[in-house]
């Protein structure tokens, strides 16, 4: 990454985080309970989407340690899957609250000082990252998989954190517009369907010609039909396989023929008699039904030969052609077949076998249906299709605006992490700078642990997890902050409490009486720092600084559904 502004650096994940981890596989519960896991078809990019939560077996909850607990900030990444690897979601507190952990096949991200949530998450969201996520994955254990060391090693050009929360800012702005706009035009496709069958119903019921009657003096008037009357052939397809290789004669797949339409480059080929082709060969006017499908909407849809791509063209046996009299033209029945009042007939045909659903030539022949004149049919023909090609039209228009959409996203993300999207401020701390320092303070918290005696080590019961969720203290950032020594005074003071000021003010005002947890501590003062801060303040507020500092938290209980502390202000003298 060259031509990064002044002050940026090109990194890597690893240098920003100070958590990267993939859940592990649980043992689930085959009851809903309140430890739900995340799975990678739950992680959407707006968030962890419930209906597809999982619950993990109560036995084996104490085998979780507190930083496998999600938390607000915390970004959720696909680790494996085709079409889901490469998917992430950036947990506030809303969406922290509706798991607890998440499984192996997706992996945590907590970043460190250094970096923004949002920022990180923006950059992976970013068309350099989505569209490298395939380079970015490996196959090592049967299925493409994003390891956690190709995440680790991950490079992302990384601005000075007070201009990582601007670009964030104006991205949420931006993009949210984007997404408002995206949901509106995701309502399109709805509107357009209902407006196809909308046309379809008034056209075989004689709504849609009742202006062409009016000018021609005539009255409705519709024969009684069965399917059959109407018939010169109704025949099933070939049973021959198809061949592997792109020769021979040309055959459709069941998949070819849709509602109202023949997809002639959905083939494959075989070999084929030269009585077998005769027999079977599709012409112009021919309608074709599906005979099986897996799906009921797509069993018995009618689709019609407008015209020939093939010289030679055959259908399969999972497909049955119809050929016409001259009572009815094969546009009309195709339009009959496809209204609302037809799909209902024809759905109530179909049986289940081993699975696929399916509809037979002779529940096709009995089916009943009325028809007007042909030169109706004709005008029906006629209005149907101009009135589709208006709304495929109006489809061509929404694919365009969506396309821009989905560019403009792009754009945006791309112009984001080139350095412009936001004004540079030079009084910004360069991130070269801040690194060397993190690095620096997490060599010394390094050192500083290993001197630990090992009687201190943290269990995985719940009782420990908890006292760990608050006693865990950044060391580095009270060694940093916690005392200052006035000089005009001569007197020290709790200069990490007093960076806080405006946070704690809130608290005394906000709290008095309260219970609350850390979480709950969080979110009601604003807190913006990051969780190693928060930490920190936290226990500061519950010991204070003998002689400098009096306490201004105490621990009232603790929660057993949840495992949480609670606390509250300690009252003042």
């Amino acid at each position: 990454m060259s031509g990064l502004p002044i002050r940026w650096t090109e990194t890597t994940i690893s240098e920003i985080t100070n958590y990267v981890q993939r859940g592990k596989g649980p043992k689930y519960s085959e009851v809903l309970n309140s430890f739900a896991v995340v799975n990678q078809k739950a992680i959407r990019w707006f968030g962890i989407q419930e209906e597809y939560l999982k619950y993990v077996d109560e036995a084996t909850w104490d085998s979780y340690t507190e930083e496998r607990f999600i938390r607000s900030g915390d970004i959720l990444w696909n680790s494996t899957g085709t079409g889901t690897i490469g998917r992430a979601c950036l947990l506030d507190e809303i969406q922290a609250a509706k798991a607890k952990v998440v499984d192996s096949h997706v992996t945590i991200l907590r970043t460190n000082s250094a970096a923004e949530p949002r920022y990180l998450f923006y950059w992976i969201r970013s068309p350099k990252i989505q569209f490298d996520i395939e380079s970015l994955s490996t196959g090592t254990t049967n299925q493409v998989e994003l390891s956690k060391t190709k995440v680790l090693e991950t490079r992302i050009p990384l601005a000075p954190i007070n201009e990582q929360i601007r670009i964030a800012d104006k991205l949420d702005s931006i993009l949210a517009k984007v997404d408002r706009a995206q949901a509106r035009l995701d309502k399109i496709p709805g509107i357009l369907k209902r407006l196809r069958q909308s046309v379809l119903a008034a056209a075989t019921s004689g709504d849609l010609t009742r202006e062409w009657r009016e000018e021609n003096n005539l009255e409705i008037s519709f024969k009684d039909y069965i399917f059959d009357d109407l018939l010169v052939e109704l025949r099933n397809g070939l049973s021959t396989k198809p061949k592997e290789d792109n020769t021979g004669t040309p055959i459709l797949r069941i998949s070819a023929v849709r509602s109202m339409s023949v997809n002639q480059d959905d083939i494959r080929f075989l070999e084929i008699t030269k009585n077998d082709l005769m027999k079977y060969k599709l012409k112009v006017d021919d309608l074709l039904f599906t005979r099986y499908n897996g799906s009921l909407d797509f069993v018995g849809v009618c689709g019609l030969i407008r015209n020939l791509e093939h010289d030679n063209l055959v259908y399969p046996d999972k497909l049955i052609r119809a050929r016409l009299n001259d009572q009815a033209i094969p546009a009309y029945i195709e339009i009959l077949f496809s209204s609302p009042q037809m799909r209902e007939l024809v759905t109530g045909c179909v049986k289940t076998t081993s699975g696929q659903k399916g509809i037979s030539g002779k529940d096709l022949k009995e089916l009943p249906l009325q028809l007007p004149s042909i030169e109706e049919q004709k005008a029906v023909i006629g209005l149907v299709s101009e009135l589709f090609s208006r709304a495929d039209n109006f489809e061509k228009q929404y694919t365009t605006a969506k396309d821009r959409l989905n560019c403009l996203s792009q754009s945006v993300l791309a112009k984001a992490f080139r350095g412009e999207l936001v004004t540079q401020n030079p009084n910004d701390e360069p991130v070269s700078e801040l690194l060397k320092r993190i690095k620096s303070i997490e060599s010394k918290t390094k050192l500083k642990k290993k001197a630990l005696p090992k009687s201190n080590a943290i269990t995985k019961t719940r009782e420990k997890i908890a006292e760990q969720s608050i006693a865990d203290i950044s060391i580095e950032l009270l060694e940093k902050h916690v005392l200052d020594l006035d000089a005009e005074k001569y007197a020290v003071r709790d200069n990490f409490r007093n960076s806080f000021q405006t946070e704690i003010n809130k608290a005394q005002n906000m709290l008095v009486n309260a219970l609350f947890t850390v979480e709950q501590f969080r979110s009601i003062i604003d807190f913006k720092g990051n969780y190693e801060e928060l930490k920190a303040l936290i226990m500061n507020l519950l010991k204070g600084i003998p002689n400098i500092s009096e306490p201004l938290l105490t621990i009232e209980s603790r929660d057993d559904k949840s495992g949480d502390y609670l606390m509250r202000l300690v009252k003042q003298k």
